[in-house]
Parts: structure tokens; C-alpha cells; sequence
């Protein structure tokens, strides 16, 4: 298959202008939704309206929206949400019409920010706990975009299989071929991430030879499917999946989850967007929802919705990891912007 039958099939088929093709994120293959902005008029009668274009899964959308206007009556909040490709293709496509119609961007992609960032899109912004989410690796140092989610990839079995004995990623070449299920890197920006990071801990020849072992044994890669119900259902013995997705499974089945040392931490970043926006209230408005987005109230919001926080005063639920005692590796952004179009390439290749 060549390249551009990749970018066509499976990167959603848009360009950005460097010619990087930008995949799609962990909610891609959910449809795309517009939630219309409820009327929240201010005291003068007047209702400041924002638009919210995201990633996110539909109901963190609408939970995270909602307790903001609760708490914000005079601003709405309209929000598109799709696929990381399909939101960034509707921005760009509006955007060749003339008009960059978002307020606030989220996906779940941080190649996507820093693009936007060398286009002079992005407006920069300090949310709370900025200093704290720089030393984490997950916000841009000069405020560009910062962390909107937490994905962090894990190992997923049934509480009555084995241990496979894992304690890193390269340790997968552990486990019998035809036991293991790994989401596509070339599908799925946090898996993609995960395949940019084995590059950053081992270099590239030893991540390629990984990478390369685990699919000549027979390691089974497709969609998210694979990962985790495969491991449920029994066709599988054990699985890579995102801990959210496997903390959500866990309120009802009985499986366990590894953590292996380190795992990535996969910003899903938040972005205030500046290009073409001279409306100070809406601006000044967009600001508040970051902040609130990014504050305490909200981000325990996601921790009970089973996502981590990058906050020190969140509580966890009894039996969740907390982020504190995961060993994250922390992802250069930039570099991966610039790498990404190369490891496509090389899959496409070799894979």
C-alpha cells in the first residue's frame, strides 16, 4: 500500500499545510455530534455564546459543559465534536472559506497544537497550575495549548490469566504471539504516541526491532476492539487498551491493569484559538472555560468519570492508580511534529 493510500484510508485524508498528516485520536471512530449551546442570557439580557470544537467522548463533553454553564450562567457553550481528523478537516476547510469558526480547540493530538502554534493560530493562555503542568510535559512552555485529558495506554488481562510477567513495553515480546491484541498505531494518535515513545526510550533501531518482532510473531493489530473486548471475551489472553477505557470495565468485570515502566502520558491538549478572533468578551469568556476546564471542580469531574488529572488536590476513587504512583515518560511534542511523517512512512514499509 503506499503512502498516500494510508493518508487516504487511515489518517482520514487531509493535509495540513507542511504536508503532515494528522491521525485520528482515541474517539475517532465515534460519530460526529453538535450540541446546540442552551441560551444562558447575562444580567443585561445578553448571552455570550462560545464554540467548543473537541475529540472528547460525547457525554465528557456535555457533563464538563454543563457544570460550566451551571457555574457561568451569562456564557454558552456550542459544541461540534467528532474525530481528532474529522474536527481538524472542518477546521481547516472553514478556515479555507474564510472563517476559523472555533473558540476553544480540543483533541487528542499534540501534533495538531503544534502546527497550529507555528501558523500563529493559537493564542497563549496560563490556566491554573500552569507552572506544575509544564514540569509534567503536558502543556506548551510558552502557553500555546495544555492539557485537556490524561490517555495513558496499559495492559489489560483477566484477573483468572496468568501475569504475563511484563514490566516494560519491550517486554510484550514476551508473550506468545497469538495472545496479544494492540490497537493500531497508524489508527490512533495515543497509540501512535505510544510508537513515538519506544523511539525516545530505545532509539530507533531497537524500536523499530520491537515493533518489528511483535508483528512477525503474530501479534494481532486492529482497533480498539482488539485490545480490550478481545481480552473479555477470551479470544485473546491479554491486551493494550487506554486506562480509562479499562477503569470503566473494571466497575463490572474482573481484570487487571499494569501500568508498565515508564508508560507514556498522552496529552489530549486544550488550545485557546486568537487567529481571527476580535471579540474581547467572547475571548475573555473562552479564558473562563479553560480555567474552568483546567480547575479543581472540573478535573475531579474527569477523575470520577475514570480519566486521571494532572491536579495534586484531586481524590481518587478507592482502588484507582493515582497519577502520582505511575512512572510517566514525558513526550516532546515538537519532536514528534516533526518525526511523525517518518514513522508513517517507515510502517507503511515495513508493517
Amino acid at each position: 500500500m503506499k503512502i498516500q493510500q494510508v493518508v487516504i484510508a487511515v489518517l482520514l485524508g487531509f493535509l495540513i499545510a507542511l504536508g503532515l498528516r494528522l491521525l485520528r485520536g482515541p474517539a475517532d471512530t465515534a460519530p460526529e455530534e453538535r450540541q446546540p449551546a442552551a441560551e444562558a442570557p447575562t444580567a443585561s439580557g445578553q448571552s455570550i455564546e462560545i464554540t467548543l470544537y473537541t475529540s472528547a467522548p460525547a457525554e465528557i463533553g456535555k457533563i464538563m459543559n454543563d457544570a460550566f454553564t451551571k457555574a457561568n450562567p451569562g456564557i454558552s457553550v456550542n459544541m461540534y465534536r467528532s474525530g481528532t481528523g474529522s474536527v481538524m478537516a472542518r477546521v481547516f476547510a472553514e478556515a479555507r472559506s474564510g472563517q476559523i469558526v472555533p473558540d476553544v480547540l480540543h483533541v487528542a493530538d499534540p501534533a495538531v497544537f503544534e502546527d497550529l502554534k507555528q501558523r500563529g493560530w493559537l493564542q497563549p493562555h496560563e490556566p491554573p497550575q500552569f507552572k506544575r503542568l509544564v514540569e509534567l510535559g503536558v502543556a506548551d512552555p510558552e502557553g500555546h495549548y495544555f492539557v485537556g485529558r490524561l490517555l495513558v495506554p496499559v495492559l489489560v488481562w483477566r484477573a483468572t490469566t496468568a501475569d504475563p510477567g511484563v514490566e516494560t513495553w519491550f517486554d510484550l515480546t514476551k508473550i506468545a504471539n497469538s495472545d496479544l491484541g494492540v490497537p493500531d498505531p497508524m489508527r490512533y494518535g495515543t497509540m501512535l504516541n505510544l510508537f513515538f515513545f519506544t523511539h525516545e526510550q530505545a532509539g530507533d533501531k531497537a524500536a523499530q526491532d520491537f515493533w518489528l518482532s511483535l508483528s512477525n510473531s503474530g501479534v494481532r493489530f486492529g482497533d480498539w476492539a482488539v485490545g480490550l473486548t478481545a481480552t473479555i471475551t477470551g479470544e485473546r489472553k491479554y491486551g493494550v487498551t487506554l486506562d480509562d477505557q479499562a477503569e470503566r470495565l473494571r466497575q463490572r468485570e474482573s481484570i487487571e491493569i499494569l501500568y508498565p515502566n515508564p508508560t507514556p502520558v498522552v496529552n489530549a491538549p486544550m488550545g485557546l484559538i486568537g487567529k481571527g478572533k476580535n471579540d474581547a468578551a467572547k475571548v475573555a469568556a473562552s479564558r473562563k472555560f479553560i480555567d474552568f476546564w483546567l480547575g479543581k471542580e472540573a478535573q475531579q469531574i474527569l477523575v470520577d468519570n475514570h480519566l486521571l488529572s494532572p491536579r495534586d488536590d484531586v481524590s481518587y476513587p478507592e482502588g484507582r492508580t493515582p497519577l502520582s504512583e505511575i512512572n510517566l515518560g514525558k513526550i516532546n511534542a515538537a519532536e514528534m511534529f516533526e518525526k511523525r511523517e517518518a514513522m508513517v512512512e517507515w510502517w507503511d514499509d515495513n508493517m
